[in-house]
């Protein structure tokens, strides 16, 4: 019994194995640095990039699409997600917090300080005989009046500043 892909894996296999060959004279080629043996379908663009002499990989990537893109954009592109994970400094912490539209944002900066530090670095609920009724509102009032008071601190990180406002307002008891 023969089955219809038969044949055709057998018209395929020469020319498979002459591909593969192909492959493996270039790689060889291109390992002992003689790197002058190109393919017989080069890839879009490289023609122009090798005629210089000297190969340069930005401008393969950039012009790989057929379309020049411009540097500056490509790097702000790369640069982008770093700058989303920078933390904001007190400035922009204090900023949120005396808009009303933002002020929400910040108290939930300073939700997350508090529920993950209170009872150690400060105690603004836990074992606080003289907490507040309303913590969250309390600490927000903390924060805001230690970053009011301390203009030549804003330029550190906004939860070192968080929890600075939390420690001077609300510190723990001596054990």
């Amino acid at each position: 019994m023969r089955f219809p892909w038969d044949e055709r894996l057998l018209g395929a296999t020469p020319r498979l194995i002459m591909r593969a060959h192909a492959a493996v004279a270039q790689l060889v080629e291109q390992r002992i640095r003689n790197a002058k043996v190109a393919s017989s379908t080069p890839a879009s663009g490289t023609t122009r990039m090798h005629s210089r002499g000297r190969f340069d990989p930005t401008r393969a990537f950039i012009h790989s699409s057929g379309r020049a893109v411009n540097k500056r954009v490509l790097l702000l592109l790369l640069a982008a997600p770093c700058l989303a994970f920078a933390e904001d400094d007190g400035d922009e912490l204090l900023g949120l917090m005396q808009r009303p539209a933002t002020s929400e944002v910040a108290l939930a900066h300073i939700d997350d300080v508090r529920s993950r530090w209170d009872g150690s670095l400060f105690c603004i609920a836990k074992s606080n005989p003289d907490a507040p009724e309303d913590s969250r509102a309390a600490a927000f009032v903390a924060v805001k009046t230690y970053l009011e008071n301390h203009p030549a601190e804003r330029y550190r990180p906004r939860r070192y500043l968080i929890i600075q406002g939390l420690r001077e307002a609300y510190p723990c008891a001596p054990r």
